[in-house]
């Protein structure tokens, strides 16, 4: 008896710990000013991340990556967005935004033509535990935003050098797209990653949202879009991350309980 009233007690205590919002665990990636991002290849290293850069975590790879978000905790949300950004040390001025709607041409789960990956947002995600992986992202309505996303989940953050924001992206390894006069064999030549999953919607300041179950602890990246037919605009967002973990299964209770139910009947038997 004592033992269940233990086992509630910790029980509550981790549910209470848990909290709705978390921020420490993102860095942003900014110039020397604040400002948003240096947007080009093999720029990660430069500029300043308000929370760690990713090359100390070994990302190697050279798409430019806005943020990165370190999940080292169940059932709780990481927020990225513009407003944690500015709160953590980036200018006034700054956004989170994708521009001119390029993940709106085609997808992998539908095929099709690849589009060109120059105007995606990236971010990374680092996670030390394990679970079921939920993503959301929509427009941030804080800054008027009438974004209409669509995002790419892949595993890894890519080989060494790999990646070039100016070649195609949305596609599998498999299925090698011709662009300017050249085959791409990798999504943005990022060879080392593998597809997990995307989802999109059709609604104008709407919400993206996908739910990866059972991944284990590690790296990965996702590539933000817009899906609207607005070709040239800038539009704004922000994401919600979290990793629940996976529940015990009830026969694992019933064996756990079957084995004290045991110890005790043991320790009795040898008390008498």
């Amino acid at each position: 008896m004592e033992f269940k009233r233990l086992a509630i007690v910790s029980a509550i205590a981790v549910s209470l710990a848990a909290t709705t919002a978390a921020e420490a665990g993102v860095s942003y990636h900014m110039t020397d000013s604040g400002l948003d991002t240096p947007w080009s290849n093999n720029s990660v290293g430069l500029g300043v991340w308000t929370d760690g850069s990713p090359v100390d975590q070994g990302y190697t790879s050279g798409l430019p990556v806005t943020w990165l978000a370190n999940i080292d905790t169940n059932d709780t949300n990481y927020r990225v967005s513009s407003a944690n950004a500015i709160t953590a040390g980036a200018d006034s001025a700054y956004t989170l935004s994708s521009i001119a709607n390029n993940w709106r041409k085609s997808n992998v789960v539908s095929g099709g033509d690849a589009s060109w990956g120059h105007t995606l947002d990236f971010g990374l995600i680092d996670m030390s535990v394990a679970g079921n992986l939920n993503i959301e992202i929509k427009a941030d309505s804080t800054l008027s935003s009438d974004f209409v996303p669509g995002f790419t989940i892949w595993q890894g953050w890519g080989d060494n050098g790999a990646g070039d924001k100016h070649s195609a992206w949305n596609f599998l390894n498999s299925d090698p797209k011709p662009f300017f006069g050249t085959t791409v064999v990798a999504p943005l030549f990022l060879d080392g990653v593998s597809y997990l999953g995307e989802n999109s919607t059709t609604v104008s300041g709407g919400t993206a949202t996908l739910t990866l179950n059972n991944l284990a602890a590690g790296q990965y990246i996702v590539f933000i879009g817009g899906n609207s037919d607005t070709p040239t605009t800038n539009d704004t967002y922000l994401a919600n991350i979290s990793v629940s973990a996976v529940p015990v299964p009830a026969a694992v209770w019933l064996m756990g309980s079957a084995m004290l139910g045991l110890v005790g009947v043991r320790r009795k038997q040898k008390s008498v």
